[in-house]
């Protein structure tokens, strides 16, 4: 009896010691100088990055918060509140954090602080690039979206700049972590971008993703966003002239019924555009190049299908009446499928395929045209 009362005894204290070493915690501060917070009451929101679930919720009382709790995995999470603040964090077994609010830092756990560094200075040169994008978008001086685009190529290279000062250097220090993976995604929406891999053109920094992704640990390799965003900067560079269309099924939006891209496209000069519904150059595509050349080619063999991706079913039937698109749409809004297979991660996106399915190469607009006139002959 005794010796079974200290076995139970025993375990329960390894229980405990196990739980308590599971135990995190996360404090935040927003008093300034003069010792007043300017956020009490506001919400404070912790956010599970990779399930994409809200994992716990506080306030901002007399300038202070708290996250507690426990873990038994490291996960990456995002603390935020409604009024602004917004920090990126890897929460490991037995993390004692501190957080200041204004401005954003952490210390107590190395792979956050290194992770936050990264990720703030980022933001603050995407942002701002975003904001001319949006200028951009709202104006028809063409002399105005002439200067707003050598601003926005300005922040590009910022961007790119930015990463050669830290991002790898953090990137390494990281490589065994989730914080890691996480610096790597956001290389790797760095250093392909301007670069046509369509077209076969690549960088030094773009072999250099390839290579540290290729040898990278399991933990970063299986971080679910980097792995589809690499996915699609390999099915990209892959997807080069001279290469055959690659089949997928998806849903034949005249018929309900499931068919195959092949069935479609077998045998003719085909047109293949990735569009969605919310995408205002995409629609415009379709209203000033896509139905003008299949009216004109049509009756000649040129086969356009639109493969509608990341949309809603009942808003891309909206918009295929309100556009009255003629031409053959497939219904496809898994983004693991027909988008990931031809590595696209903008749209509108638009393959050009002569009759035994070869890429001619991804056009738009009036170089489009001209490539479906050359490939009609």
């Amino acid at each position: 009896m005794k010796k079974t009362f200290l076995t139970i005894f025993l375990c329960a204290v390894v229980m405990t010691t196990m739980a308590q070493k599971n135990n995190y915690s996360i404090v935040g501060n927003n008093k300034g100088s003069n010792g007043v917070s300017g956020r009490d009451s506001v919400m404070v929101i912790m956010y599970n990055m990779e399930n994409y679930s809200q994992r716990d919720t506080t306030y901002v009382l007399d300038g202070k918060f708290q996250f507690s709790g426990q873990t038994d995995t490291d996960m990456l999470v995002n603390i935020y509140s409604n009024d602004g603040f917004r920090m990126m964090l890897l929460l490991q077994p037995g993390s004692q954090m501190a957080v200041n609010m204004e401005p954003a830092t952490v210390t107590g756990n190395r792979p956050s602080e290194q992770l936050n560094r990264f990720a703030q200075g980022f933001d603050e040169i995407h942002s701002a690039q975003q904001k001319v994008a949006r200028m951009l978008v709202s104006t028809e001086d063409q002399a105005l979206k002439d200067s707003l685009d050598a601003v926005y190529e300005d922040y590009r290279q910022r961007k790119k700049d930015f990463v050669d000062s830290i991002g790898w250097t953090l990137y390494e220090a990281n490589a065994d972590n989730k914080a890691g993976a996480e610096i790597l995604f956001f290389i790797a929406n760095v250093a392909p971008d301007g670069v046509n891999l369509y077209a076969g053109e690549t960088t030094p920094a773009l072999k250099r993703l390839l290579a540290l992704y290729e040898n990278a640990s399991p933990v970063v390799r299986q971080y679910d966003i980097l792995s589809r965003k690499m996915k699609g900067v390999i099915a990209q560079m892959q997807m080069r002239p001279g290469v055959p269309f690659r089949d997928f099924e998806a849903i034949d939006y005249a018929t309900g019924n499931t068919t195959t891209l092949s069935a479609l496209i077998k045998g003719h000069v085909a047109v293949v555009d990735f569009w969605a519904s919310w995408c205002g150059p995409c629609r415009k595509e379709i209203d000033e190049t896509l139905k003008p050349l299949h009216k004109k080619y049509a009756d000649s063999g040129l086969v356009v299908v639109g493969v509608d991706v990341l949309d809603d079913v009942k808003k891309h039937d909206q918009a295929v009446k309100e556009q009255d698109i003629a031409y053959p749409q497939l219904v496809d809004t898994d983004r693991d499928n027909s988008a990931l297979l031809y590595g696209v991660q903008s749209i509108p996106k638009v393959f050009l395929f002569d009759r035994s399915g070869i890429l001619i190469g991804v056009f738009r607009g009036e170089e489009l045209v001209r490539e479906v006139e050359k490939a009609m002959r």
